[in-house]
Order: C-alpha cells, then sequence, then structure tokens
C-alpha cells in the first residue's frame, strides 16, 4: 500500500480517528489537548515552564523564572480562558505555579 502523504501524528489526528470510531468518551485526551494549548497561548515563554502536569481541572507548572512566575500569576484567569478558548470547551479550572 503506498502512502499518498505523510501526516505527523498529533492529537489532533489521533482525536479524528478516534471519533470516527466512537471512542473519544472513552480516552482521556484533554491533558494533551491542555499542554498543547499551553505551549500555544505562552508561545516563547514556554521554555521556562517545566513538568507540566493536568489534574481533575488543575495544571500544575513548575516555572524557571521567578519573575515570570509573578507576572502569570497575576494573568491566571487570563490564561485559564485562553487555554479553555483553545482547547475548545471548560476543562481548566484553576493553574497552580510551582
Amino acid at each position: 500500500m503506498q502512502r499518498k502523504e505523510v501526516v505527523r501524528l498529533s492529537s489532533d489526528l489521533l482525536r479524528e480517528a478516534l471519533h470516527s470510531n466512537g471512542i473519544e468518551a472513552a480516552i482521556h485526551l484533554t491533558e494533551l489537548s491542555v499542554q498543547e494549548a499551553w505551549s500555544e497561548v505562552l508561545g516563547s515563554l514556554t521554555q521556562y515552564s517545566k513538568n507540566l502536569e493536568f489534574k481533575e481541572g488543575t495544571l500544575y507548572v513548575r516555572i524557571t523564572s521567578a519573575v515570570l512566575r509573578n507576572d502569570l500569576f497575576m494573568q491566571r484567569s487570563q490564561l485559564i480562558e485562553k487555554i479553555n478558548g483553545a482547547v475548545g470547551k471548560k476543562v481548566l479550572y484553576s493553574i497552580v505555579f510551582r
């Protein structure tokens, strides 16, 4: 079988395949979606974040820069709105910076 085009395995492709099989509800891709949205929202500042962990509506992030941590702490509500908007549904309720 010949490939017509090379497709990079991503959460979108995986979600689409699972959705077409009706398995999307059983598989939790929320964590991956939130992590990708975090990278989109922060852009180049993602280099200062480590150990992203999403549990029960809370995103735990270790920020290596104290100044950036303080700025992000002050912008938590806006970050939550942007991440939920990027994911497409309200899954993130709080962010904890370490």
